[in-house]
């Protein structure tokens, strides 16, 4: 995990429950599903990945969604992450 991953995942914890699921981090989004931040290498972007429900998080089922770059500045990309999730 970059430190970037590190901080998005540390401002997230402010606004969503960690839990832990089949051996993977999750947030909670309270209405049953689940969501995390990946990023696809060191370098390169971040994606958000969504479980519709507690079998899919179990399972490793977890689905794409959007995909941001690295290069935004951190309060736009995380403003649009929270965006995104909310609207998910």
């Amino acid at each position: 995990m970059t430190e970037l991953l590190k901080r998005i995942n540390d401002e997230l914890k402010r606004n969503y429950d960690e839990v832990v699921i089949g051996g993977r981090t999750l947030f909670d989004m309270k209405d049953g599903s689940f969501f995390k931040i990946d990023e696809f290498s060191d370098h390169g972007p971040f994606v958000i990945e969504y479980a519709e429900d507690l079998k899919a998080a179990e399972k490793g089922w977890l689905d794409d969604g959007e995909v941001f770059p690295r290069d935004m500045v951190f309060s736009q990309l995380i403003s649009e992450i929270k965006e995104c999730v909310a609207n998910a």
